[in-house]
């Protein structure tokens, strides 16, 4: 009878633990208006077309990550992640090119005009046009045409995207 009070006893005690672990995780989480919670995608669903820059000690530069969160035949999800490395305020226009045959059916977070050629030119919103030192926005959109969510050509305010 003691062997399994105190095994139900660690058993608890590991439940509970798991428990407050998942609900700091996900009452830390940031909500931001305009992020759209359709695109949540676990891990194993998301593919990546990644443009970065690292920060170095003579030069900080902002980065810049395309991450697909979706694919279907005709189609994906891309969040775009713009992280500001450098110590001043930043105030972005991303530049960037899809396949030709992309057509953007939703954005959020950002308003993106889409020029000729797969180009797409996105720019803050009010509430994300500057990102402080140290912070990052997230914008993202969903496109039809192909399932190819290649980005090339990619520009941070007239800088290539590091």
């Amino acid at each position: 009878m003691g062997r399994r009070l105190t095994f139900f006893a660690s058993a608890t005690a590991t439940l509970a633990t798991i428990l407050v672990a998942a609900v700091l995780l996900v009452g830390c989480q940031e909500q931001r208006p305009g992020r759209d919670p359709r695109t949540a995608s676990s891990p194993s669903k998301s593919a990546s077309a990644h443009v970065s820059g690292t920060p170095s000690a003579r030069e900080a530069i902002p980065a810049v990550d395309f991450r697909s969160t979706r694919r279907w035949q005709n189609g994906f999800v891309t969040i775009v992640r713009i992280t500001n490395h450098t110590e001043e305020p930043l105030r972005w226009t991303l530049s960037f090119r899809l396949p030709a045959k992309v057509h953007l059916d939703q954005v959020w977070g950002a308003a993106i005009h889409q020029a000729g050629g797969g180009r797409m030119d996105a720019r803050g919103e009010d509430y994300n046009k500057r990102i402080k030192p140290g912070q990052r926005v997230e914008f993202g959109f969903r496109a039809t045409g192909t399932n190819q969510a290649s980005v090339a050509e990619c520009s941070l305010n007239g800088k290539p995207c590091r």
